[in-house]
């Protein structure tokens, strides 16, 4: 299907790209975001981006994704930012440590600065990008996309430090290959059960001890998240309003207790920990302005939302949960708390206001 305000196209050449893009940007009075850019046009990011590709403002990375990772510790001070479709989590801080494990061909990794805070899925990762923009506020940046070409994640910089490290990082980690196509793969849908149990579900639900195994449950049951919250209304899940992450997040301000927001893709989740001192409503964005730290959530794109008990091993934990139409994740938001220690009843009280 051809995404709104689209531009026909014939062929995805390199000249042909950028042309539609132009048209496109021109279309938009010249104000455009990389991931609707390439969606309107019927591409991807990736692709997009390698169309310029000419080896010195925009270079191909080799795709050693883990030293990739850990060679960012070196560009100092970043802006690290992560979004879906439908919301955006920046964050000021260094890379550092940064930790890469492997579980037989999962490749994981986190990033543990207390500015940035990653969650990483190096194995759904297909290729990385370094950028010189000269004239723009972040004259650097280092983009890595997933093997489908969406954005997982882009980390830009703009002090001495982070300049000087990116021209090594880019001599280390150039590409022999600078052409200006770049191979993605279908993304295709995944193939969930055409019918679940829900007593099973609810069951293995009940059986938690820790809420990373949750993600194992889907996978056991072959059930979309979304599928598995409607299963559980009543039990585990309350279904709440759409305007409920804005509502809990402008009570997070009022309150002046501190929050964790999770904003995820396929390759990549990035965490905010901490308070909420500036929301505002700009069109259809809800947004943070706070130092160092910025959220985008677009309010039209949550079709569902829920409040979600998962039992563990240190009591109920309770969190906030935002889907788009497809079921895809948006936001979750969650109580700070340290490993073992209960939830607390101030979080409780704002959830069970909702």
């Amino acid at each position: 299907m051809t995404p709104p305000n689209s531009v026909a196209a014939p062929h995805n050449s390199p000249d042909d790209l950028l042309e539609r893009a132009a048209a496109w940007r021109a279309a938009q009075g010249g104000r455009s975001f990389p991931r609707e850019l390439a969606e309107a046009i019927g591409t991807t990011e990736a692709e997009l981006l390698a169309a310029e590709c000419d080896g010195e403002r925009v270079i191909r990375l080799r795709p050693d994704f883990e030293p990739l990772v850990h060679a960012l510790t070196d560009l100092g001070e970043l802006k690290a930012i992560t979004r879906n479709a439908h919301a955006v989590i920046e964050k000021n801080g260094t890379f550092d440590p940064v930790e890469i494990f492997r579980h037989g061909r999962i490749t994981m990794g986190n990033v543990l600065d207390a500015g940035i805070d990653l969650r990483l899925f190096l194995h759904q990762w297909g290729s990385a990008f370094a950028l010189r923009r000269p004239d723009s506020r972040y004259p650097v940046s280092i983009q890595l996309f997933d093997r489908f070409g969406g954005a997982v994640h882009k980390v830009f910089g703009r002090s001495e430090t982070a300049i000087a490290g990116f021209d090594a990082l880019v001599d280390r980690f150039r590409h022999d290959d600078q052409a200006r196509t770049q191979s993605v793969e279908p993304r295709d849908a995944p193939a969930y059960a055409e019918q679940v149990d829900r007593d099973a579900l609810l069951a293995d639900w009940a059986a938690l001890e820790d809420t990373h195994q949750f993600f194992g449950l889907l996978r056991r049951h072959r059930v979309q998240r979304t599928t598995a919250m409607a299963l559980a209304e009543g039990t585990f899940t309350r279904a709440v309003g759409v305007d409920a992450v804005q509502t809990l997040l402008d009570r997070i301000r009022e309150t002046e207790q501190t929050v964790m927001i999770f904003v995820g893709n396929t390759g990549c989740y990035q965490i905010h920990i901490g308070p909420v001192q500036r929301t505002k409503v700009m069109g259809e964005w809800f947004n943070i302005f706070d130092p160092g730290f910025e959220f985008h959530l677009r309010a039209s794109g949550v079709d569902r939302a829920w409040v979600v008990r998962k039992p563990t091993a240190a009591g109920d934990l309770h969190s906030l949960e935002a889907y788009d139409a497809d079921g895809q994740e948006i936001a979750l938001l969650h109580m700070k708390r340290a490993d073992g220690e209960p939830e607390a009843e101030w979080w409780r009280a704002l959830l069970d206001a909702l």
